[in-house]
């Protein structure tokens, strides 16, 4: 990926914007730009308990409201979130001189904030999906890392006004920011055209395919939960917290835009959880033996995880949203949903932790107890095909191909359709092995598939374009595709129209040519 394709754009500045605001009032446990007197004990837990309860509940009332009708009036919606998320920060604004109210001021401010938050997340999310695969994976991951950046240039800022210009200023530029950058989004694409009610299997593959990842960010979340109740008992450290979260999310982006840029990247959660697990339960192990230091990094540590899970969860809805054609506001708010209720789990069982201190176990001990308890668990689950009684990882893996440029633009695939007789399905030139376990773990049943693999490899395909253009090349139309994939019709012909453009092929005979030529 050239360097100047990661330059900021409206898109990348506005997500950049919105996460580093959030990151002031809403992320490691504490509001830095806020007086401390502000931040008791009790203020902060009823803040951040009603504000993370309603942007959890707010995603998971989106996700509903997307599948149910599918096509919202989407700039209503960006003005709502805007108004609702001004109202938070002015109640926060408020509970500074008024005295007395801070607790009810706190608790409306953190409802208004959790549900803006999540109203302004789907649309966010629904623009990285719509826009073009490596153009919206390159505009989220800059946005997390430009977050980072803007975050410590708001430490610049004089402490007694930056309060003052988040409602006032930045949040206005953010949601201006995403009002013109929806605005650029085909939504004649099959995951806006196709109804959710008239493709329930898709979105219950989508379910089973994904609810283990889900649960591997949750564990992550959970676990964070739990750190935030330990941090709120000393918010002097939640300013480290976030400072040293926020440097390893812009390393992480970073690196992730490296490694793309040089030859591609795959990304699984599963497996990556599976990397991080054993660290995370060294890490817990030693917390009831540390220091006041080693708790400060590992809320750090934890923080970063979880935004880096948060990312990752985002990347992995937008792919599926193109793969399948699933709306992408019902993808992340369930996702999103998922994660956020298992941190408020995590909260409250660590404020809890509290009560079974007083038996005479210590507070550290119980929260490293619980959150070994809820990696293992999570670790099981997300690692045991129960069907089947053996090991398996299910999800697929994100993918960041090298892009490889098209000179020509294809014509309609329903026009193709027609061209080649608008016949029945026929039968296949052979048994179908363009299943979506042989392209992702490369295993190829015969030379044809090796022919196709070697198509993917030359023409930066997809791992989904690859499954299209294998059967495809075996004589499948796009009624049969849409059967075998568990998509619509409309998703394939989207699939071929992508594949033409990078193959620089017009017509169905042309792709089956290209790829026996191989």
């Amino acid at each position: 990926m050239p360097l100047d394709k990661i330059a900021p754009n409206v898109g990348i500045l506005g997500y950049a914007l919105f996460l580093a605001v959030n990151a002031t009032g809403i992320w490691g446990g504490v509001f830095p730009f806020l007086p401390m007197s502000l931040q008791t004990h009790e203020v902060m837990f009823w803040f951040y308990l009603s504000q993370s309860v309603a942007l959890f509940v707010t995603l998971f009332l989106l996700a509903r409201a997307s599948y149910i009708k599918h096509r919202l009036a989407l700039t209503s919606l960006i003005l709502i979130a805007a108004f609702v998320y001004a109202i938070g920060w002015a109640c926060l604004v408020a509970a500074m001189y008024l005295h007395g109210f801070e607790l009810a001021l706190s608790i409306a401010g953190g409802i208004a904030l959790g549900a803006g938050s999540a109203h302004f997340y789907l649309p966010w999310q629904q623009f990285f999906a719509a826009s073009d695969p490596e153009e919206g994976m390159r505009d989220l991951i800059c946005g997390f890392a430009y977050s980072a950046v803007i975050y410590f240039a708001l430490y610049l800022l004089p402490h007694a006004v930056t309060a003052y210009l988040i409602p006032l200023v930045f949040a206005p530029l953010f949601t201006l920011a995403l009002i013109l950058s929806n605005r650029r989004i085909d939504f004649s694409q099959p995951m806006f055209e196709d109804k959710p009610s008239e493709n329930v299997r898709v979105y219950r593959r989508f379910v089973t395919a994904s609810w283990r990842s889900m649960l591997a960010v949750g564990a992550i979340a959970f676990c964070a939960g739990v750190v935030r109740s330990i941090a709120i008992e000393q918010p002097e450290i939640g300013t480290i917290v976030n400072v040293l979260s926020m440097f390893a999310l812009l390393a992480v982006a970073l690196l992730v835009i490296f490694l793309w840029s040089r030859k591609g990247l795959r990304l699984n959660i599963m497996k990556l959880y599976r990397i991080v697990f054993p660290l995370l339960i060294v890490a817990f192990a030693l917390l009831p033996f540390a220091n006041i230091s080693y708790t400060r990094f590992l809320a750090a540590a934890l923080f970063a995880l979880y935004s880096i899970g948060l990312m990752l969860a985002m990347m992995q809805c937008a792919q599926i949203s193109r793969d399948n054609g699933i709306a992408p506001r019902f993808a992340f708010g369930l996702f999103g949903g998922v994660i956020y209720a298992m941190h408020d789990v995590g909260f409250l069982v660590g404020t809890g932790s509290d009560y079974l201190s007083s038996q005479g176990l210590p507070v550290l001990f119980i929260a490293a107890l619980l959150a070994v308890s809820i990696l293992s668990l999570m670790f099981f689950f997300g690692s045991i095909d129960f069907k089947n009684a053996r090991s398996q990882l299910i999800c697929g893996d994100i993918q960041l191909i090298a892009p490889v440029s098209a000179t020509v633009e294809t014509d309609s695939v329903r026009d193709d359709e027609q061209a080649a007789g608008n016949r029945p399905a026929s039968k296949p030139r052979s048994e179908s092995v363009g299943s979506e376990k042989m392209h992702n773990r490369g295993a190829f049943n015969d030379r044809l598939s090796l022919k196709v693999s070697a198509a993917q490899q030359a023409y930066g395909l997809s791992d989904r374009e690859t499954e299209v253009t294998d059967y495809v090349v075996r004589g499948y139309t796009v009624a049969s595709i849409a059967e075998q994939l568990y998509v619509s019709e409309n998703t394939v012909r989207t699939h071929m129209k992508r594949i033409y453009a990078k193959c620089d092929v017009h017509k169905k005979q042309e792709l089956i040519d290209l790829v026996e030529a191989r």
